[in-house]
């Protein structure tokens, strides 16, 4: 068997003609994955994917709520949420704050600070009851990290009500994979 025959049997050394087409749109897709992936490696270096909080406040009357809550997070890192409760004077009425039982579920809480007078749920809201603090302001902290399993976007009000003035703050969530 010699060279000659290998040619006649099909297994010739020299490459087809190339599909310019086929080649080019590769070269594309090869391109637009290596650009996605800079981007990704870039955002994760500059903290764009890490945590990310977000702040809302609402007035009326004497009253003024702010709050600091978790706008970008990732499953199971620490976030913020913490709630300003601010009046002209130091209330006589004890504080009602509502939180959005979906959103407060999205959280594994380790504790928060101060604890209410009393707690409930209404199945929509969780309900917590704040006696008057010494003061005129009162701060509700909460120690959370985001549940493992939750993923993409999560949205809330928080509600606060002291005698007859009353706020909500609406937050949005976005939880990054």
């Amino acid at each position: 068997m010699g060279v000659d025959d290998d040619l006649e049997a099909g297994t010739s050394t020299v490459p087809e003609a190339a599909d310019e087409r086929a080649e080019r749109r590769g070269l594309w897709i090869r391109r637009a994955t290596l650009t996605a992936l800079t981007v990704f490696v870039l955002l994760g270096a500059t903290g764009q994917l890490g945590v990310r909080s977000g702040t809302a406040s609402a007035s009326d009357g004497a009253l003024t709520a702010t709050l600091t809550y978790p706008h970008v997070a990732r499953p199971a890192l620490a976030v913020p949420y913490h709630l300003v409760i601010h009046l002209d004077a130091p209330p006589q009425d004890q504080i009602e704050v509502r939180i959005s039982s979906r959103f407060i579920d999205s959280f594994d809480e380790n504790g928060r600070s101060p604890e209410p007078a009393e707690s409930s749920t209404d199945g929509d809201e969780v309900i917590w009851t704040f006696d008057p603090p010494d003061g005129d302001t009162l701060t509700v902290s909460l120690d959370t990290r985001v549940e493992p399993g939750v993923q993409w976007r999560r949205t809330g009000t928080t509600s606060v009500t002291v005698g007859d003035d009353s706020v909500s703050l609406d937050h949005t969530m976005w939880v990054l994979p």
